[in-house]
């Protein structure tokens, strides 16, 4: 509520008492120009909308509403005795001389502002209709066919119906108040946004993009009346939802406008075929938008490889482990071990594998260990360079069709350290001081010693002791490059 110049109201020159309601504009000239609206071109009755208007849609932005009106109120009644009306879907009314400055007639006259028609004897008819539906004046007195059929109303008797909040279901259609299905949203605000637009997976990066554009959808106005008859709507687009496979809806809050630009990042996405869903949402209604649909299909990969599950030693060599972008399958074959030389040479021995899966936060973990080429029955390979291959044919999501791009290759460049050799520690091609410090702390002890490090344990009989010191102190000083 602004009152401003109810406060401090304007002074003018149109005395109520000595004229007709109809001479309310005059005084509303001198309001437009001492409010800095006034149009000089637009002195008809009717053109005082427009100044008005303008005012009114001044106030909304100021004070952040949906709607504005301006009460305009005379000490004074007006000659005829009128004390207070509004033109249907106007942007104003009149209240006149200390008997109109009443609660109830503020509210009928409030019902004009949004449409609504007369319902006591003398004013409305029967037939006519108002309202953004276009709704009959039913509840009428005059032509009524059914006039004991009437009920108590604000556009009636005000007075009567005002401790009730007494409204005929015609009036209340009439200022928009209509519910066709129930679903505790007015009709009029319950218009789905509209929402288009396309994504786009990049699979280099594995992402899922979408942009598009949303905006509420105006109710058709349906008035008769030619100022109250464009189309409306408060909605606002407050979320923008998305998800996958028909999980929940994940949301994503929006500029809370009648609309707004959608620009969507789904991030990095495990190993599957996506069915995706986008739409927007008002947040007080609930109303949605159309659901936009597409899919895509990330294609399975190799995600990271780890030697003894990322120690960085490579003093003993066990197990290797793959870990795929998703949930996948693997086919006899997937995996294929060579040892690509020795100290002697190139080799190119294939290396006999096992492997076992797990699931893993969503992913397939294959660990990989040795069944030939080893020192000891704890399978740790011996010295050598060695390559991994993962044949992308034998690597599927599920039962479909979609296998991996192009085989996985690991160790076939030196940044990659898939290499063995005895008593390198910190993980540096060579046996050096630093790696006999560490050996020495390990020495003479057992499996279940805190200062026990298998990396050290060269037979893999459970203990560090002088055989394995024996098989150190041979590699000591040796340098083992790539090959």
């Amino acid at each position: 509520f602004d009152y401003t110049y109810a406060d401090n109201p304007i002074q003018t020159g149109i005395e109520s008492s000595t004229r007709s309601s109809s001479d309310v504009t005059f005084a509303m000239d001198d309001f437009r120009t001492e409010v800095g609206f006034e149009t000089s071109a637009r002195q008809e009755f009717f053109d005082r909308y427009f100044d008005l208007n303008s005012f009114n849609a001044s106030q909304k932005v100021d004070f952040g509403s949906d709607w504005a009106t301006t009460i305009f109120v005379f000490k004074n009644g007006f000659e005829n005795g009128d004390v207070g009306w509004a033109e249907i879907g106007g942007p104003w009314m009149v209240l006149a001389g200390e008997g109109a400055i009443k609660k109830e007639i503020v509210a009928h006259e409030l019902g004009h502002l949004f449409g609504a028609l007369d319902e006591y004897e003398g004013g409305h008819g029967f037939d006519q209709v108002s309202g953004v539906y276009a709704t009959q004046n039913t509840n009428a007195y005059d032509g009524n066919p059914d006039p004991d059929g009437r009920v108590p109303s604000i556009m009636d008797d005000p007075f009567e119906a005002w401790d009730n909040h007494d409204i005929s279901d015609a009036a209340a259609a009439m200022v928009g108040w209509k519910d066709t299905d129930i679903d505790g949203v007015f009709d009029v605000l319950d218009i789905p946004l509209d929402l288009a637009g396309s994504g786009n997976y990049d699979s280099s990066a594995n992402q899922y993009t979408f942009e598009g554009f949303s905006q509420a959808v105006a109710f058709d106005n349906q008035s008769p009346h030619p100022f109250y008859n464009t189309d409306v709507s408060i909605n606002t687009i407050d979320e923008i939802q998305y998800r996958l496979n028909g999980g929940e809806w994940i949301s994503v809050l929006a500029n809370g406008e009648s609309s707004t630009e959608v620009d969507l990042d789904f991030g990095e996405q495990l190993a599957g075929q996506y069915d995706v869903e986008i739409r927007t949402v008002d947040s007080d209604t609930g109303v949605t938008s159309n659901t936009v649909s597409d899919n895509f299909v990330v294609v399975p990969n190799v995600e990271a490889i780890r030697i003894n599950d990322g120690e960085s030693q490579r003093s003993t060599l066990s197990s290797v482990s793959v870990t795929f972008n998703g949930e996948v399958s693997l086919d006899e074959g997937v995996f294929t071990l060579v040892q690509r030389s020795n100290e002697s040479g190139t080799t190119g021995t294939n290396v006999a594998i096992a492997y076992t899966t797990e699931l893993i936060n969503g992913k397939t973990v294959a660990t990989i260990t040795f069944l030939d080429n080893i020192r000891n029955d704890f399978g740790a390979l011996v010295t050598g360079n060695y390559q991994l291959t993962v044949d992308a044919e034998k690597v599927r999501l599920g039962n479909s069709s979609f296998e991996m791009a192009a085989d996985e290759v690991f160790g076939n460049v030196e940044e990659h350290g898939f290499y063995t050799l005895f008593g390198d520690f910190d993980g540096d091609r060579d046996v050096d001081n630093r790696d006999r410090l560490f050996f020495r702390r390990a020495f003479r002890s057992s499996l279940g010693d805190s200062n026990y490090e298998v990396a050290f344990d060269y037979d893999g009989d459970g203990d560090i002791d002088s055989r394995d010191k024996l098989r150190f102190r041979i590699n000591k000083n040796k340098f083992f490059s790539f090959s």
